[in-house]
């Protein structure tokens, strides 16, 4: 699907075409669309799955388009209105959950029905020291001088335990780092990202989301919070905070998981989502 900023967003898709609810699965920084492979084939029986690759992630062109939230939510409310009236459920993973967040606030059509958000980014909050310290270690001459096993080791620490079928994703990274344009582009792109992250605030603006929601949190996240920034929270605290902030969202924590929850409770996700959002018609 092209967009208007000049994007061309490559999309998974898995179920039925002509199901009654479409779920659009958001994934986070850095990622793509294979990060929901576990969930889509269990949400299939209820939804049509459609997972974009973000713009300048994964196989999606980029165009003229600037890595970052606003990016983003328009590239997501484009996809949404590209699907006609049918109702549809947004399921974002940190950055693609605070891309849900911000989509919502920017208001989109009302075929919209609900949302979850998967260890959001945007429920931590950061001072304006947090965020000038986080730039700068995130800009991207430091990325690019990053080793290929600290990459990946940092990729590891996104799990409770790293699953021997999450190995692609390092394959990947050697691929990136194999092309020094690729990988100087996929530096670029973290580096935006995480500077967009810091300067979209949404914590004091979630009271507004009037939709139904549910919250997903690994207890052993070590991602959200930042341990060297906050390191007195946790994960589970982090969640309860932000969680607070919606009217009505519900909140799962899962016990032995870590970041990337999608993956390592793909099946307890699943099932909670089909049950919550199994009126949604």
């Amino acid at each position: 699907m092209a967009t208007r900023s000049g994007a061309k967003l490559h999309c998974l898709e898995a179920g039925d075409p002509g199901a009654a609810v479409t779920a659009i699965l958001v994934h986070g920084m850095g990622n793509n669309a294979a990060v929901w492979l576990k969930m889509m084939p269990l949400l299939q029986p209820q939804f049509r799955c459609i997972a974009p690759d973000l713009p300048h992630h994964g196989y999606s062109e980029g165009g003229d388009a600037v890595p970052g939230i606003p990016c983003f939510a328009e590239s997501l409310s484009e996809l949404i209105d590209s699907l006609g009236p049918g109702p549809v459920v947004l399921i974002g993973h940190s950055m693609g959950g605070l891309t849900v967040i911000r989509t919502l606030l920017n208001g989109v059509a009302p075929n919209v029905k609900a949302f979850a958000l998967l260890a959001p980014a945007g429920f931590e909050t950061f001072t304006d020291k947090d965020k000038q310290w986080l730039k700068a270690i995130y800009a991207e001459w430091l990325l690019l001088k990053m080793t290929a096993g600290r990459m990946k080791d940092q990729l590891k620490e996104n799990f409770f335990a790293f699953p021997d079928d999450f190995g692609f994703a390092l394959d990947d990274l050697d691929a990136l780092r194999g092309s020094p344009a690729d990988f100087k582009a996929y530096c670029a792109t973290l580096s935006k990202c995480m500077h967009s992250i810091l300067d979209t605030p949404v914590f004091d603006l979630m009271p507004s989301l009037d939709l139904p929601c549910l919250v997903f949190f690994g207890e052993q996240d070590g991602v959200i919070p930042n341990r060297i920034l906050h390191p007195a929270q946790t994960g589970p605290l982090v969640a309860e905070a932000g969680t607070r902030q919606i009217p009505g969202a519900g909140l799962h924590l899962i016990p032995e998981c870590g970041h990337m929850l999608q993956w390592e409770a793909a099946g307890f996700i699943s099932e909670k989502l089909l049950e919550g959002f199994s009126t949604i018609r």
